[in-house]
């Protein structure tokens, strides 16, 4: 934990990305305005679709900063430890060095994520080939947008934005319209999102 700028910042790592067969530890920042008093919103700095399959380990944070928050973590591509049996094959780890603009963190501190991780369901079923199905569990009623990319980033597959009520938020996705391979889905919401790795046989 640091002080920057009157405003305390805690970095830390979780697993909390399910791709449905492995779970790959983020790295988050929270803030705190008075000193650990009461704490913001969590943020996800690897949730981009660039980092999101990144297992990542060993944050650092800077002491110094400018206008922006910088850190480092070492990135793996596959969870898990080859030297204890795990199935995943020995592979090179990289060291990211990211950076994250102060007022993105801190001026947003009791702004609540629409959409997140716990509520953004993973597609089922997965592997699919037919029809496949994804949940949004709404607390308050908000603005939705849903898309599917494939692993170019190309837009396959879009529902237009439009406002949902509180509860469950049903999205169908139509396997036969895609060729077999590995697809991304993101649900979006403002500057809220979450994006899922899925897989159409």
């Amino acid at each position: 934990m640091i002080r920057i700028n009157y405003s305390w910042l805690l970095l830390s790592v979780t697993e909390g990305y399910d791709n449905g067969s492995q779970n790959y530890r983020h790295v988050w920042i929270r803030t705190s305005p008075d000193a650990g008093t009461s704490w913001g919103t969590f943020y996800d700095m690897t949730g981009d679709l660039i980092y999101i399959f990144d297992e990542c380990i060993v944050p650092s944070v800077s002491p110094t900063s400018d206008d922006y928050i910088y850190f480092t973590y070492q990135a793996d591509t596959e969870p898990g430890l080859h030297i204890q049996g795990d199935e995943d094959p020995a592979g090179d780890n990289y060291t990211r060095v990211m950076s994250v603009y102060k007022p993105d963190i801190i001026n947003s501190i009791n702004q609540t994520k629409i959409v997140r991780n716990e509520n953004v369901s993973q597609n089922y079923p997965n592997p699919f080939s037919g029809a496949s199905t994804v949940f949004v569990m709404l607390d308050e009623p908000a603005t939705l947008s849903f898309e599917v990319t494939n692993l170019m980033g190309q837009v396959v597959h879009r529902i237009a934005e439009k406002p949902y009520s509180t509860g469950k938020v049903e999205f169908t996705i139509d396997g036969s319209e895609l060729t077999s391979g590995v697809y991304f889905y993101t649900v979006n919401s403002g500057d809220s999102k979450v994006t899922r790795k899925m897989i159409v046989e």
